[in-house]
């Protein structure tokens, strides 16, 4: 491994740990120095080396962007998993009528939401492992989403993207209508933008096809000069 290329930090998403990355890192190591750190559940943002690429996925990449706005100078390039990027800040409403199922019954709603996110090929450990979260820091996280800061882009010059982004979904994805407009819309924010869609992919690419997965990443990073 060249001396000079930046180590792959990996973020995982709501009800996650550093396992739901292990099936792609395992097919890195060796090439790219990877660290997968265990967030905590408030949106807090991590500590990040010097340099390094960020990859987030779901929650994750809400994490991943806001460090692009408030930690450029570490961050080489992004990847953004099927992620939570809203186009506007929350509206309180909204967020607490997604909510409440959760404040009143989350195992059974959180059950549910994992079901419409998973699809044939996502692995049945996935649910398990999401399950084993605690209520409270699975509600948190989804609480700290109420933060204006998760909007992905405030319209404004600098807080604009200038580092190559991979931005990845599933189609059809439960986090934004994607195509066209879509695409459109994060070239507004992202100058160097990689726009890809997965058909019949699940809310988790990276794990029904960890080899797809990593190939594409190595081939971006490669595009992006890393």
């Amino acid at each position: 491994m060249a001396r000079s290329t930046p180590p792959i930090v990996f973020l995982h998403g709501w009800c996650g740990s550093p396992a739901f990355w292990q099936p792609v890192t395992r097919l890195l190591e060796g090439r790219y120095t990877v660290i997968v750190p265990q967030l905590t559940h408030d949106g807090s943002l991590p500590e990040l080396p010097e340099r390094c690429v960020v990859a987030g996925h779901s929650m994750g990449a809400t994490l991943a962007r806001r460090l692009l706005r408030h930690r450029p100078d570490a961050i080489a390039a992004a990847v953004l998993v099927d992620g939570h990027l809203p186009k506007f800040p929350p509206d309180p409403a909204r967020r607490e009528a997604f909510l409440a199922p959760f404040r009143t019954g989350f195992a059974e709603a959180a059950s549910r939401y994992i079901d419409t996110l998973a699809g044939p090929a996502t692995p049945g450990w996935v649910k398990e492992k999401m399950l084993e979260t605690a209520e409270g820091d699975g509600l948190r996280a989804l609480e700290s989403l109420n933060d204006s800061d998760t909007c992905a882009w405030f319209g404004t010059e600098d807080d604009r993207v200038d580092v190559p982004v991979w931005a990845l979904w599933a189609e059809p994805s439960v986090m934004a209508r994607v195509g066209g407009e879509h695409r459109e819309w994060m070239e507004k924010w992202c100058r160097k933008l990689h726009y890809e869609c997965w058909p019949g992919a699940s809310h988790f690419p990276h794990l029904d096809d960890p080899e797809r997965f990593a190939a594409g990443l190595r081939e971006f990073l490669v595009r992006a000069g890393i």
